[in-house]
C-alpha cells in the first residue's frame, strides 16, 4: 500500500516502540493495550446506548417492551458496516471515514445547529429560553452572530485538514 493508506499510526507503531525502552516492557505494553480496548470498548457501549435509546424513546410504544430486540438490531447493523473494513479496501475506506468525513461533519453538524436554532426553533423563542434559565435575555450580538455570522464562517471555511 502506498501512502498514508493503511498505516496504524502511534497506537501500533510508535507507542510500542517507546514503551519497548521503558523498564519492564511486557508490563507497559499489556497495560497500554488493555487501555486501549477498554477505550474501544467503552466506546463501543456508548455508541449502542446512543442509537439504543434514541430509537426506543422515539417509538415508546411500539420498542420499549423489545429493547433487547432493537439492541441487537442496532449491533447487527454495525457489525455488517464493519465487515467492509475488513475487507482488502478496508484501510482505504477507514482514511476516507477518518479524514474527509470526520472533518466535514464538525463543520456541517455546527451549521445545521446554528440554522436549526435560529432559523427553525426560533431566536426569539430561544432569548426566552435563556432569560427563562439565567434571567436576562440573548444580548443583540449574540443574535446576529448566531443567525447570520456563525453559520457563513462555518459554510465558506475549508473544510479539509491539512495534508501531510
Amino acid at each position: 500500500m502506498g501512502g498514508h493508506y493503511g498505516r496504524p499510526g502511534l497506537g501500533f507503531v510508535a507507542y510500542p516502540e517507546a514503551l519497548a525502552q521503558l523498564p519492564v516492557p511486557q508490563l507497559w505494553s499489556f497495560l497500554f493495550f488493555l487501555m486501549l480496548l477498554a477505550v474501544g470498548l467503552d466506546g463501543q457501549f456508548m455508541s449502542m446506548e446512543v442509537i439504543t435509546t434514541a430509537l426506543v424513546d422515539k417509538y415508546p410504544k411500539d420498542l420499549s417492551r423489545k429493547r433487547w430486540l432493537v439492541t441487537a438490531g442496532v449491533c447487527v447493523m454495525c457489525f455488517l458496516a464493519g465487515i467492509l473494513l475488513c475487507t482488502q479496501g478496508g484501510p482505504y475506506i477507514l482514511q476516507l471515514l477518518d479524514w474527509d468525513i470526520s472533518a466535514l461533519s464538525a463543520f456541517l453538524f455546527c451549521t445545521l445547529e446554528c440554522v436549526t436554532v435560529v432559523y427553525i426553533y426560533g431566536v426569539k423563542q430561544m432569548s426566552k429560553d435563556v432569560e427563562m434559565m439565567i434571567g436576562k435575555p440573548l444580548p443583540i450580538v449574540v443574535k446576529i452572530f448566531w443567525a447570520f455570522v456563525i453559520p457563513a464562517v462555518l459554510l465558506v471555511s475549508d473544510r479539509r485538514l491539512p495534508s501531510s
